[in-house]
């Protein structure tokens, strides 16, 4: 179905025309509105004021016609829905010709690219040829025909605009552009763009004739011509001050610039880290005002210290005005002054700008006329003003960087692997490409050489630096450091940013910078270095990141990566213990939030990567064995197993066979086996660290009657779930005795006791053995810690197991939601817990419900655990047993 507004209202389904053999105005009218605010309820009394204006027909007459739009709109898929506020036509936003103009007039606005912009906005006018409406009486319809003629004035602009971007302004483009104006009502913005266009190809008569006709018409409807319009009318001066820079070969349309319509905006503020490309964009957005308007003075300031903005506002007062002031701040004053006459059309860069109370007094007035581009890497609030929009500019994007590196090296083979290890940041890739060009590299080759010489072995020499570069890839972050450095509190961000870079690049948690480790490291208060991450970030050095409720601190990688190396070995290693201090100080009991989880993993796996000595001496860091828990914890059994072999390694080789964490780090792999399914391998470890552990530590150490618990539980997790018992029950009384009753392990012993005794077919025993165990636990514990679920579940499982699924189906209604609310609905205990919780529905007769319910468990473990978790390949398994179940 297709309805159609442009021009005579229609409506056609399979290309035939929906209309009564009376073809009425009024039921024209009242198809338009409701197509018009397609997806609005609107009432029947303002319908009929919109189609009927202040005649509305007799109730019986519109319900004929609201019945025979019903019917006719129907086939087509279009639903006339009676709402408590009133009708709403529903039906596909592209059906109508009006909308789909709108999201393309809407896109052309918003394009980055100039030939997008104007493809865009050539499929929108393409579409609005026609009078919209046409024919319509009353004022609803009136009013929408100026709106959309309006409308496609605009894109009528962005159009040309887009065509000015790209140096595509031809004759014929200029005389299609004056035709379109000719359709509508004077517009002062329309006729600017006229007049710059034909004043650039050189045809003033024809300017001048252009200006004069808009006057004429504009006085004719009684109104005035604006200020800016007028100013095209008197001579224009192009004077220029200052020095812009040269502008980078192989420039990329950024993505940071959006839209190509910024007459709205009288200063662009730029802000970004330093080498992202704010200066060259400035430059790109100068020749831009340049070319769409005519400029009396562009001024090109260093704004790096208040002293080189006075001086910058004095040469330009000398070249406007032709006099010199000797005293510089009254010379800027001056200018200023000039500036804000209204006199001229102007366009004032401040180039990084340093400090913003540098610019007290001295921002340039926000007059008609003129436009203000500031470059900075600053992010503070007083940025922000009216008439001024912040653009905050960052690195390439991927085509960008890719489009960029093939443009320079001439070649696209190894541009996407250089991009993939450098990243996207634009001063980066130009000082590698300029490299790679001087000795004739491919990317491979460049890589190898970077593997070889590290990061600031691969950038040319200062004076082989391009596109005017003065300063190498170390120094570009040099002076943004200084600077935050000197906020307050002074000397303390370039420390945070060095603590930085011995974590993951990708993130570190802001809370770690308020922990006492840090704190003490530092020699400072803990809000002391929290606003030091603030400083930081106020010169564009680090970001901040809001995910799941928490937050993180993020900075450059290659600026991490160059801080790490710049530092003595002592000083790299002196920072790892205190990180992993702070890292324990944060981590959660419980991992509740599975992105925060990830987050402390990735952060330990980078200050453990290190392979410091700091981490294991005088002792090994518990941050170690922690990390292969929440690995373990969060489903990774791949990835914890793998940690745990490189562990070991590591922890035999330095520490000896026989250190008892080289013992427990044997203990975690073995255990970690056993829960990915390899019950044999998991045995077969824990029967020699048993033997081990004797002999080293003794049989009532702690760490050996462990290994006995396990070496039990995969015994009867092999299929002998009598000989477990029996070792278990002998066991109990051990870890009674050495440990006492309320001990963790003498508590585990006894749930591993309880369950192989309902494995062994004593299920009542079992949840005996339960009940009373889940009540110790939760005396000891507090009520929602995870081996009370455990208990729990256990219980719940073996209730189930004796025949009583009402039971067993009350105590998992009870159990799941908690879980889910104290771990998380992802977490294993959930998915396990929600699993037994469908088969007990399905015991107690609801067979079809239990069947779905698992299948959509199991997808959801596959998708969080892998195909091969023991726990998605059992709740696999109970999937398709109550689907056969329930057929």
């Amino acid at each position: 179905m297709e309805v159609r507004l442009f021009g005579p209202v229609t409506v056609r389904h399979d290309g035939e025309p929906l209309m009564p053999a009376r073809d009425l105005a009024p039921l024209r009218c009242l198809l338009a509105v409701l197509a018009v605010h397609a997806g609005e309820p609107i009432s029947r009394d303002r319908l009929m004021r919109m189609v009927w204006d202040d005649r509305p027909p007799a109730p019986a007459t519109f319900g004929k016609y609201e019945r025979w739009w019903r019917t006719a709109l129907a086939p087509g898929g279009a639903v006339l829905e009676t709402t408590p506020s009133g009708l709403c036509l529903r039906l596909p936003r592209e059906a109508v010709d009006v909308h789909r103009f709108r999201d393309l007039a809407r896109r052309a606005a918003t394009a980055t690219g100039p030939r997008q912009a104007a493809a865009l906005a050539t499929a929108a006018l393409g579409l609005s040829e026609q009078t919209p409406l046409d024919g319509l009486p009353g004022w609803w319809a009136s009013s929408t025909r100026a709106t959309l003629e309006q409308e496609r004035l605009d894109v009528a602009k962005v159009r040309f605009q887009a065509w000015s971007r790209a140096g595509e302004v031809t004759a014929e483009r200029i005389d299609e552009y004056e035709a379109e104006l000719g359709r509508h009502g004077p517009d002062d913005d329309a006729v600017v763009l006229l007049i710059r266009a034909l004043r650039r190809a050189g045809n003033e008569p024809r300017a001048a004739h252009a200006l004069r006709r808009h006057r004429e018409r504009t006085e004719r409807l009684g109104a005035t011509v604006g200020t800016r319009l007028l100013r095209q009318a008197r001579p224009v001066r192009s004077l220029r001050s200052g020095l812009p820079p040269q502008e980078a070969a192989g420039y990329q349309e950024r993505s940071a610039w959006y839209g190509p319509d910024g007459s709205a905006t009288r200063c662009w503020i730029l802000s970004g880290d330093a080498g992202v490309g704010k200066t060259q964009l400035a430059l790109r957005i100068a020749g831009r005002i340049e070319a769409e308007r005519a400029t009396d003075a562009v001024v090109w300031v260093d704004a790096r210290s208040r002293q080189s903005i006075v001086a910058g506002y004095a040469e330009a007062l000398r070249m406007v005005t032709g006099t010199a002031e000797a005293h510089a701040e009254r010379a800027a004053r001056a200018f200023l002054t000039w500036l804000g006459s209204g006199d001229a059309d102007w366009l004032v860069v401040l180039d990084d700008v340093g400090d913003v109370h540098d610019l007290r007094g001295l921002w340039p007035p926000g007059t008609d006329g003129g436009t203000t581009i500031v470059t900075t890497r600053r992010r503070d609030s007083n940025l922000r003003g009216p008439h001024r929009t912040v653009v905050e500019v960052g690195e390439f994007t991927e085509d960008e960087a890719r489009d960029y590196l093939t443009h320079k090296l001439a070649q696209e083979s190894g541009v996407d692997a250089v991009i993939a290890r450098l990243g996207r940041l634009p001063v980066m890739l130009s000082q590698v490409a300029a490299y790679m060009l001087d000795r004739g590299l491919t990317g491979g080759g460049f890589l190898e050489r970077l593997r070889e010489r590290g990061l600031t072995g691969v950038v040319p020499e200062r004076s082989a630096l391009p596109d005017g570069q003065s300063v190498r890839l170390a120094g570009v972050w040099r002076l943004s450091i200084d600077r935050a450095d000197q906020l307050d509190p002074p000397g303390l961000a370039r420390p945070v940013l060095r603590l930085m870079s011995a974590l993951y690049p990708g993130g570190v948690p802001e809370r770690l910078f308020g922990t006492a480790a840090v704190a003490a490291w530092l020699g400072r208060a803990a809000t002391d270095v929290q606003d030091a991450t603030r400083a930081l970030e106020r010169l564009s050095l680090v970001t901040r990141v809001h995910a799941d409720g928490d937050r993180s601190v993020q900075a450059h990688a290659l600026l991490l990566e160059i801080t790490w190396t710049a530092q003595p070995a002592a000083d790299r290693a002196a920072a790892l213990r205190p990180a992993a201090d702070g890292l324990l100080e944060i981590w959660p009991e419980t991992e509740r939030s599975a992105p925060v989880a990830a987050l402390l993993r990735a952060n330990a796996r980078a200050l453990i990567d290190h392979d410091s000595f700091e981490l294991w001496t005088p002792a090994p860091h518990p941050l170690l064995g922690r990390l292969a828990h929440s690995l373990g914890e969060s489903g990774d059994l791949a990835g914890v197993g793998e940690y745990l072999d490189r562990l070991l390694a590591r922890a035999s080789e330095g520490l000896g066979a026989d250190h008892r964490f080289t013992l427990r780090t044997r203990h975690f792999a073995a255990y970690w086996k056993g829960q990915a399914g390899e019950h044999a391998e998991a045995t077969r470890r824990h029967t020699a660290l048993l033997a081990d552990c004797r002999r080293v530590l003794g049989p009532d150490d702690p760490l050996t009657l462990k290994v006995r618990i396990y070496l039990a539980r995969w015994c009867g997790q092999s299929g002998r779930p009598g000989d477990a018992v029996r070792d278990l029950h002998a066991l109990v009384a051990d870890l009674r005795r050495v440990l006492g009753p309320d001990d963790e392990d003498t508590l585990t012993a006894r749930n591993d006791h309880a369950h192989f005794l309902g494995l062994d077919g004593h299920p009542g025993d079992a949840v005996r053995a339960f009940d009373a165990l889940l009540a110790d636990r939760r005396r000891i514990l507090h009520p929602r810690h995870p081996h009370v679920f455990v208990a729990a579940n256990d219980l719940a499982y073996w209730t189930l197991a004796a025949g009583d699924a009402a039971e067993a189906l009350r105590l998992y209604e009870d159990l799941v939601p908690e879980i889910a609310d104290t771990l998380g609905q992802h977490h294993p205990y959930a998915l396990g817990g929600a699993a037994n919780r469908a088969r007990a529905r399905g015991e107690t007769g609801d067979a079809t419900g239990a069947a779905a319910e698992l299948a959509e468990l199991a997808g959801k473990a596959r998708g969080i655990l892998g195909q091969q978790h023991p726990l998605t390949v059992r709740t696999a398994a109970y999937a398709t047993e109550w689907a056969e179940r329930a057929r």
